[in-house]
């Protein structure tokens, strides 16, 4: 089968969203691929298909396109950990009662062609000279009490959170924490090995 029968990254955007929304809000790229899969309905076939002879699949590179355009266009943050999860606008967007699939599938697709022309545009001028250092980040800051500890800020932000905002963050959390676990399990399996390689030798 060719790569051409796997759909392009752009028709994945918004499947990628929908798998992150039934996952709580956040999960790993192995929880969204799988989900992603699932829902689609890709066939064995489809699923062997590698990308430039492999080790990758062709669906998991262009779902990697899809999740870095959906971080581009706001609606998606990762962690160094590989944890994606919604942000703000991606909820918004994903819970709106009034919206129906067909409208968001709709958005999501001039949200992404937005997002090109924007991209095209940086390219094009490059960075302003203009611009003061940090601007960009001191311009979206939030203020905050003078004097305050960080635990202080971060209980207030926890009680400010809405009741499924804080269960989205709890799960993310907990996903990274299972990943973290994970790595260092591998790691110190690694080590033992290594190490009883080493004695071995001897």
């Amino acid at each position: 089968m060719a790569t051409g029968d796997v759909p392009p990254y752009h028709e994945l955007l918004w499947p990628t969203l929908q798998a992150v929304t039934e996952l709580g809000g956040s999960a790993s790229i192995g929880e969204i691929a799988e989900t992603v899969i699932k829902r689609e309905g890709f066939s064995d076939a489809q699923q062997a298909v590698l990308h430039n002879n492999g080790p990758v699949t062709e669906i998991g590179y262009r779902l990697a396109w899809a999740r870095s355009y959906l971080k581009g266009m706001s609606l998606l943050t990762n962690s160094a950990r590989g944890i994606w999860a919604l942000t703000d606008e991606g909820t918004a967007l994903v819970t709106d009662p009034a919206a129906t699939d067909s409208w968001r599938r709709k958005r999501v697709r001039e949200l992404w062609q937005a997002h090109l022309v924007e991209a095209r545009k940086a390219r094009k001028t490059g960075p302003s000279r203009d611009a003061e250092p940090g601007a960009a980040e001191s311009s979206g800051a939030a203020e905050l009490p003078e004097g305050a500890g960080w635990k202080e800020q971060l209980l207030d932000q926890l009680m400010g959170m809405r009741p499924d905002a804080f269960e989205r963050l709890a799960q993310r959390l907990l996903r990274e924490a299972t990943s973290t676990a994970s790595m260092s399990r591998e790691r110190a399996a690694m080590a033992v090995s290594t190490g009883s390689a080493s004695t071995g030798s001897a």
